[in-house]
């Protein structure tokens, strides 16, 4: 078990243990999890820009290193070439648009008081590792495994808990918890909150720090309630108790597993086609 405030990106992508970027994976299958694990993330623009603005908000004594291209699209020969060069110097590719974006993100942050006083005492990207007790264990190889080593990036941990950076076009509450709900977040604090107190560390409370990804980048600043967390802890135990039967098995099934899965159309497609019922003499007999 430890947490490390200096472990560059690359080293931590190398590290084993259960992270929640592969585990999320388990919402759809075992399959679609190892297949996650079994190849590296393909890198996107929108990762980039993240990275980038994670970096000039949560390590601002460490600018990074950045090759600004200025080709017309981000693919063919020229491309290829100009990332590959700047990749391996360990520079971060982006266009001269994105990096006046990320920094536009920076100040938005920076100018909201509840997200500035959360950054302004802790560290940021944070790595934890642990191992994480399976109940009840599981036979793998002839041996009873009894847990599951983990790791985690936290974007800052500070006195007052684990605060996540998320970009988003989705700020307003409701929005926002739909796309929680949808990409799991709520188990990727669960899962970071776990890391924390297998250290030792009191974990405090968990917050997101969320930025509206276009202008005027609004800057909304949530906290989780226990409940929460404890909805992101039941899910994240069964994604955990399923991967450790899986690699017990060898088995890794994908959506239907060997079963056919008897199908179902959503109800607003049953009434498609159907004439319209005339309810107004119903409506004025109850009237």
């Amino acid at each position: 078990m430890t947490i490390f405030p200096d472990v560059p990106f690359r080293d931590y992508l190398a590290l084993p243990g259960a992270h929640f970027t592969s585990l999320a994976h388990m919402a759809k299958s075992p399959l679609h999890y190892r297949r996650a694990c079994d190849r590296e993330r393909d890198d996107t623009p929108a990762l980039r820009l993240g990275r980038l603005t994670h970096a000039l908000i949560l390590t601002p004594e460490l600018p990074p290193d950045v090759a600004l291209f200025d080709g017309k699209v981000r693919r063919g020969q020229y491309w290829n070439a100009f990332r590959d060069e700047h990749e391996a110097a360990g520079r971060l590719v982006v266009r001269d648009g994105e990096l006046d974006a990320a920094k536009r993100m920076r100040d938005a942050v920076y100018s909201n008081r509840v997200a500035r006083d959360l950054l302004g005492d802790g560290r940021g990207e944070v790595t934890v590792t642990w191992e994480e007790p399976i109940e009840p264990p599981a036979r793998w190889d002839g041996t009873m495994v009894h847990g599951v080593r983990c790791r985690a990036r936290l974007d800052w941990l500070g006195s007052r808990g684990v605060v996540e950076l998320k970009t988003t076009r989705h700020t307003t509450l409701h929005s926002w918890a739909r796309e929680v709900a949808a990409r799991s977040y709520h188990v990727q604090h669960a899962h970071y909150r776990a890391g924390v107190v297998a250290n030792g560390v009191e974990p405090g409370e968990n917050w997101w720090v969320v930025i509206e990804s276009s202008e005027p980048h609004d800057v909304v600043t949530y906290r989780l309630r226990q409940s929460d967390l404890e909805a992101g802890e039941r899910v994240r135990q069964g994604w955990l108790q399923r991967v450790v039967e899986c690699e017990a098995s060898g088995r890794w099934p994908g959506v239907g597993g060997d079963e056919a899965i008897e199908f179902q159309l959503p109800e607003y497609a049953m009434t498609e086609g159907l004439e319209d019922v005339d309810m107004s003499g119903v409506t004025e007999a109850m009237e």
